[in-house]
């Protein structure tokens, strides 16, 4: 197996992020259909972090700071909830790529980077329903960037 083509695989990491961020942002917001309960729970959290509460702190949540301040940041910035969620994945996704690049150029040969490189991109940005329906939902959003 050849040495990996470093620039050649930021590219393509560039190119999932813009092609799966584009889709999405697209949509001009997060048009909320399943999971409410989640999404009232993440919401409320959301606001409260961007009004200056911390959790564990000033409320109690069994998830951490950083599943939810990426989409505080754009909502303390004057985005609405939806356009905050999108942002914030696409923020999260530009904070992982040099990681993701570095691990891939580092560690992995082969098509192994640009398989790992993928799923990585994919489980940041995608929408997931977590159902038989063909639905999306931002719920459970930081279990997918946790994996990542």
């Amino acid at each position: 197996m050849g040495k990996l083509n470093s620039v050649a695989f930021f590219g393509v990491l560039v190119a999932v992020v813009v092609a799966m961020a584009g889709a999405a942002l697209m949509k001009d917001g997060l048009y909320i259909a399943r999971h409410e309960g989640d999404m009232l729970h993440m919401m409320e959290i959301v606001f409260r972090l961007a009004d200056g509460e911390m959790p564990h702190r000033d409320f109690m949540t069994p998830i951490g700071f950083l599943a939810f301040w990426p989409v505080a940041l754009f909502v303390r910035l004057g985005y609405g909830i939806g356009h905050a969620a999108m942002y914030s994945q696409v923020l999260v996704a530009i904070c992982l790529l040099p990681a993701v690049w570095w691990v891939g150029v580092s560690r992995l040969r082969g098509v192994l980077p640009y398989l790992f490189g993928g799923v990585v991109m994919v489980l940041v940005l995608a929408l997931v329903h977590g159902e038989a329906t063909r639905a999306v939902s931002f719920s459970m959003h930081y279990n997918r960037w946790a994996w990542a």
